[in-house]
């Protein structure tokens, strides 16, 4: 069955989910998605009310006029589930809409009363909820408007260095299907936020406004770089000394942690060291089996098998 689109046509913002975009189409034509989708379980389009049924994409691809193409984005890429998140709020702007309100009974009324049907019905002016999807290729910026997207949204135009960060993720982690929260980019955040000069932290979010976990994106691209690069995959499990990794570890952090006077680059040797031995245990264990190495509190021995 072909549904007719809804009076007010609704825009579908990149990566927006289905919950995200019925919500506000259902606003902007003065119902909600529940009245909406029990009309649709009236004419049999849709049998349940399991939010994941691919028939209730499609209606809603149908009341909307969307491509074929619309909510679509993956649910797990890499082995990670696919977060879904609030879209840059410049790409995917709120707007205003007005929900009538039924007309009030009065408590005196007789059992006949009706509704005066010549005058205007009480109304409530509300802003429609930032708009929600995945956007698994993009990391914590969005670098359309220069924005910071992950948690308060703030304007990061002038600092290159988190800029040219996501532009690395990009590149070189998205096209592996490394996510912005996946596990080796959560255990990055802690070695950059444990490396880090405090005093520098808090000068660059006074002066800046950016959140703390914006300041230390740098860091945390370079060392997630690190953790999922083949050079550093490729020394995991082996016996005896391993100056190699040692040496490639301590030549990541000259280069990314900042030099200064409280900075702790000898806290993010130590964490890549145990993130390195925590694999070295699973891969060892694996080969004591004679199985696979299954790393899945990481995922990221994956990456050394793609890039073979």
């Amino acid at each position: 069955m072909t549904l007719p689109p809804l009076p007010i046509r609704t825009r579908a913002y990149d990566g927006e989910g289905v919950d995200s975009y019925a919500h506000r189409a259902a606003a902007r034509n003065y119902t909600t998605v529940k009245d909406t989708e029990d009309w649709l379980r009236r004419l049999g389009v849709l049998h349940g009310k399991d939010r994941r049924d691919p028939a209730r994409k499609q209606a809603w691809r149908q009341l909307g006029a969307l491509h074929d193409t619309a909510f679509t984005a993956p649910d797990i890429l890499g082995g990670d589930w696919v977060t879904e998140r609030e879209l840059c709020h410049r790409c995917a702007p709120t707007v205003a809409y007005t929900t009538f309100l039924p007309r009030p009974r009065p408590e005196d009324a007789p059992d006949t009363w009706k509704a005066d049907m010549t005058t205007e019905p009480p109304t409530v002016d509300h802003l429609s909820a930032p708009a929600r999807g995945r956007l698994p290729g993009v990391g914590r910026v969005c670098l359309r408007h220069r924005r910071w997207i992950d948690g308060p949204q703030v304007d990061v135009t002038g600092r290159r260095d988190i800029l040219r960060a996501e532009r690395r993720y990009r590149q070189v982690l998205a096209p592996r299907h490394v996510l912005f929260d996946s596990p080796v980019m959560r255990e990055a955040a802690q070695v950059a936020a444990v490396s880090a000069d405090p005093s520098r932290v808090a000068d660059l979010q006074q002066t800046t406004s950016v959140p703390m976990s914006a300041v230390l994106y740098p860091e945390q691209v370079a060392f997630a770089l690190l953790m999922g690069s083949p050079a550093f995959l490729r020394m995991v499990g082996r016996t005896g000394p391993r100056p190699d990794l040692v040496t490639l570890i301590d030549t990541v952090i000259e280069q990314t942690v900042p030099v200064t006077a409280d900075a702790q680059p000898y806290r993010a040797r130590s964490r890549l060291l145990a993130f390195a031995n925590g694999l070295d245990r699973i891969v060892w264990n694996a080969r004591a089996k004679d199985a696979e190495p299954d790393d899945g509190a990481y995922n990221v021995l994956r990456l050394l098998d793609e890039s073979d």
